[in-house]
């Protein structure tokens, strides 16, 4: 790429070179001319700032507003409240640093806004003067307080003493307040200025990781409440940091009663007060009906759409119709609607722990309303499970809500159930940090993304970004938006240059992939034994992924008549001969008493302890005894060839002593025990997690980690009008162990190659795999491990 100036007025602006990129809403801006630039970087990406409030500002300001921008960097966020501002109004932008202030200069000229925006070559303090700052490769964190080597001498200014010679008498409206650290020194500066006028203030509450509670206390002191955007809805809602996520809360709002009620006047907040109950609101048919008519679902690409009439009247429905009243029903306030996201949300908690309720559109609908209600990370983890835990060819019938509302306007041309499954899979990917600069590069996890037909164009951007960090081999053949001119990017000459430049450049070579030397393996098969397998078949199983590489060779129990015979109906088990389905009860090879409970997932050999059970929220009702009869059990021992175990993954509710006690001999040789446990005795005389960790280490077993950490809260503790407890009472998780270091080194090659493939496919433990691969290279004289490794480094 060559640099690009935007004018005559810019070049002479710019003492040094620039890129020109153009953003979705229509501004230009002068950015360095590399790809280690943040602000590059991520404009390229997203063709925005990454901070969902700058759009947001577009609504909450008005014409003729006056405005601060506080650590102002590039000018992003200038030139959009200037074009809202208008002629009538005025931001005054202050940014210290010399190389990002001249191309925030450039920046204001290329847009002709000269008129609206005064660029202030100072930083704000307590005091006028001058002071020394750290300047970064990347300008967004050069502040007083960094370190480093490269220095520049600023000048200081206090805002009182600047408003006060600028523009006396002035009212301003609204203020951006990134100082990176020194926002108290600020505040300090314009004690005069916050305890006269009540701006709405908007400022950066997390400094590097750290979240700047102090700021946060002070605007509480000044009498201002604080606020966090839901991107979502457009709607300020009430942030309590000790309370409420905060992983990915990095910028607030303070405000003050006055400005607080103008707002929610407007739609645009949602008062404290109000937001705790929801109130008799009349929820009218059209708002649900224009949900269920848009692009996505109407499915224009394919012909078909979601079944209006499978919708019925259940619990389901009643949040689907909360969640289209939120964002589309007309006259709500902001309360009102998030109020409607919270109820959809605790009702979908409630049908999903409670076992009414385990769809993907229940799940997905979940998802949203946390992502939409400020609870990002949970949105993001939940979905990362989600997808963990989707069988291919899913079928959704009814109308549906994806992560995002926008998704609906994207074109479908797939079955609903796999776009649905795709919109989290990009939900997870685009969502999971600010950018992929912080992530590095990972070409290969968006180029699985791009196989999918209805994947968005940001996917093709950071492919190609990616691609270029990492130097890897591009397929320009997954790219079917770029560069285009039909709205998929706002650079579309740019990303032609980039693209023709890669075919026209000499291909490295391309990168082995891990799954490509494990191939070397020649392993036939792993022995996989399922004790309580229920769920078998539905590619949900931790060894899911030894089962689609053919890899598996499954002995499943299911003593439940109705559970076994839907498993053998199931045409991929039933007619394959490498899944095994027994009917026997597995335990120590003695009598035992089956307790029968209301849900067939929490039956046992045990009886419920009830007092223990009904301490917490939606758990005594899914574990009530109906029935008891009795029961004889078989031992492994006895019905698994030695030789024939190397994963046992267990779900038998309190029984796993009993299934360990009759296995001595096929732990001694088993690789992965994959088992539930318990931390609170849910069961009478049932072992607990320090019991099953304890016999697990009998048979050279390390306890490795816990998958699926599930805990509850109390039952006298509200569920709706309450914060959750942030230390819920943990009750279980699967437990997974691996041989200690001493066996894995006396393995024999055969051994050592199904651990590779259960580390690599199962645990997703690269560092466990390349060390069995070191064992195998030892024994055989092969060069496998370093092999694998290089398949890993720099493949993201």
């Amino acid at each position: 790429m060559n640099p690009v100036s935007a004018s005559p007025e810019a070049d002479a602006a710019l003492a040094e070179p620039a890129w020109t990129l153009n953003t979705r809403s229509g501004t230009t801006l002068c950015v360095p001319p590399s790809l280690s630039s943040l602000t590059t970087y991520v404009l390229l990406e997203q063709e925005a700032w990454f901070e969902p409030e700058i759009g947001w500002l577009t609504r909450v300001l008005e014409p003729g507003m006056h405005v601060l921008d506080i650590g102002a960097n590039h000018g992003i966020y200038a030139p959009e409240m200037a074009r809202v501002v208008g002629p009538t109004g005025h931001v005054w932008a202050f940014e210290p640093t010399r190389s990002p202030r001249r191309r925030f200069e450039a920046s204001v000229a290329a847009n002709g806004l000269a008129d609206r925006i005064t660029v202030v070559d100072a930083g704000l303090a307590e005091c006028a003067g001058a002071a020394e700052f750290a300047v970064q490769a990347n300008s967004e964190l050069n502040s007083r307080s960094g370190q480093g080597d490269m220095r520049e001498s600023v000048r200081l200014l206090a805002l009182d003493e600047f408003l006060q010679t600028h523009a006396p008498g002035q009212h301003i409206d609204f203020v951006k307040l990134d100082a990176e650290g020194d926002e108290l020194r600020v505040l300090t500066g314009g004690a005069r200025f916050f305890t006269s006028q009540s701006p709405i203030v908007m400022f950066e509450f997390k400094h590097g990781s750290a979240d700047n509670l102090a700021l946060v206390h002070t605007w509480r002191r000044l009498d201002f409440d604080v606020f966090r955007l839901s991107s979502e809805l457009g709607v300020l809602l009430p942030f309590d940091p000790a309370r409420d996520e905060t992983a990915f809360a990095l910028n607030l709002f303070a405000l003050r009663r006055a400005e607080q009620d103008r707002l929610a006047a407007r739609g645009l907040l949602a008062l404290p007060c109000e937001l705790q109950t929801l109130g008799q609101v009349s929820l009218d048919s059209a708002a649900l009906q224009a949900w269920c008519t848009r692009p996505a679902l109407r499915g224009e690409a394919r012909g078909d759409a979601p079944r209006a009439d499978a919708l019925g009247d259940g619990a389901y429905t009643a949040a689907l119709r909360a969640v289209a009243a939120a964002h589309l029903q007309p006259g709500l306030s902001g309360a009102t609607r998030a109020a409607l996201l919270i109820d959809a949300r605790e009702r979908m908690l409630g049908e999903i722990e409670a076992g009414a309720e385990a769809s993907p559109e229940a799940w997905t609908l979940l998802l949203h309303a946390m992502h939409a209600l400020g609870q990002q990370k949970a949105a993001v983890d939940l979905g990362a499970r989600l997808l963990a835990h989707w069988p291919a060819g899913t079928v959704v019938e009814r109308p549906c809500v994806p992560p995002l509302s926008e998704d609906l306007e994207r074109r479908r041309s797939t079955p609903l159930g796999d776009w649905l499954r795709h919109c989290v899979a990009e939900f997870v990917a685009l969502r999971s940090s600010y950018s992929s600069y912080f992530v590095g590069p990972a070409p290969r996890r968006w180029a699985e993304l791009l196989e999918h037909p209805d994947h968005g164009p940001e996917i093709e951007r950071r492919y190609l970004l990616a691609s270029m960090r990492s130097e890897q081999p591009t397929d320009l053949g997954l790219l079917t938006q770029l560069p285009g001119d039909d709205g998929a990017t706002c650079n579309p000459r740019l990303w032609h240059g980039v693209m023709e430049a890669m075919r026209g450049a000499p291909q490295a070579p391309v990168r082995e992939r891990p799954e490509q030397v494990l191939a070397d393996l020649r392993v036939d098969s792993i022995g996989v034994v399922d004790v309580g397998a229920s769920s078998h078949g539905e590619g949900t199983e931790p060894y899911a992924p030894l089962v689609r590489a053919g890899l598996a060779h499954v002995t499943a129990f299911e003593p439940d008549a109705q559970a076994l015979a839907e498993l053998r109906a199931q045409p991929s088990l039933g007619a394959d001969p490498r899944h095994r389905l027994l009917p026997h009860w597995v335990g120590d090879g003695g009598e035992a008493v089956f307790h029968r409970t209301n849900w067939h997932m929490t039956g046992s050999l045990l009886a419920p302890h009830r007092a223990w059970l009904d301490r917490y929220h939606h758990l005594g009702g899914l574990v009530q005894d109906l029935e008891r009869h009795p029961v004889r059990t078989v031992r492994l021992d006895d019905v698994i060839d030695a030789g024939a175990l190397d994963m046992l993954k267990i779900d038998v509710q309190g029984g796993e002593l009993r299934v360990f006690d009759g296995a001595p001999r096929r732990l001694d040789e088993c690789l992965l025990v994959w088992t539930e446990v318990e931390f609170a005795p849910l069961y009478e005389g049932q072992p607990l997690f320090a019991d099953i960790d304890a016999r697990l280490r009998r048979h050279g077993l390390q306890f490795l980690g816990f998958d699926g950490l599930a805990g509850r809260t109390l039952a006298g503790w509200p569920a709706q009008d309450a914060p959750a407890p942030r230390r819920p009472q943990l009750l279980w998780a699967d437990a997974l162990y691996i041989p200690t270091p001493q066996r894995l080194a006396t393995l024999e090659a055969p051994r050592a190659a199904r651990f590779a493939l259960l580390a690599h496919h199962v645990l997703g433990a690269w560092d466990l795999c390349h060390e069995a691969l070191q064992r195998l290279d030892q024994l055989q004289g092969s060069a496998l491990a370093p092999r694998y490794l290089r398949a890993h480094q720099g493949a993201g």
